[in-house]
């Protein structure tokens, strides 16, 4: 019997709401890998450069169900990635910090992992939430192939 063998890839969000050094919230969750996503990957093994590079994080107010065809957040803001880590070797972890200074009083619905030229690669629907004045959004959103 022949072994059948997929690429399978899986997301992990870790956030931590932090204030003034202090944790005063955390949650953690997994996310869909979207149509476009998949398809970042699939130009990747075939040596395409011009897909770009995963290198932000955003939110947004759609609170709808994530899905294969997400290609967007709705009314999104930005952060640009803090750092990149290799965890395992199966495994990228990006790392980012959103203060609420810049997201405002826009109730966060859903999340997204973006490349330079705003390709959505995985999305997350949310608890609603608000952050509190003077917090920062802090996390990893970890992509692992074949876990």
């Amino acid at each position: 019997m022949k072994k059948k063998e997929n690429i399978v890839i899986s997301g992990l969000i870790q956030l931590r709401i932090e204030k003034d050094g202090e944790t005063i919230d955390q949650i953690a969750f997994k996310n869909l890998v979207v149509g476009d996503g998949k398809f970042l990957v699939a130009k990747l093994l075939g040596g395409a450069a011009n897909v770009g590079a995963i290198t932000k994080v955003g939110v947004g107010t759609n609170g709808n169900a994530a899905s294969d065809s997400d290609n967007a957040l709705a009314n999104p803001v930005y952060a640009n990635l803090t750092g990149i880590a290799y965890p395992a070797a199966n495994q990228v972890q990006f790392q980012f910090n959103i203060p609420q200074s810049s997201i405002g009083s826009i109730t966060i619905k859903e999340m997204g992992l973006l490349t330079n030229n705003n390709l959505l690669f995985a999305r997350k629907v949310t608890p609603d939430y608000v952050l509190p004045a003077g917090t920062n959004l802090i996390g990893t959103w970890t992509i692992t192939i074949n876990n």
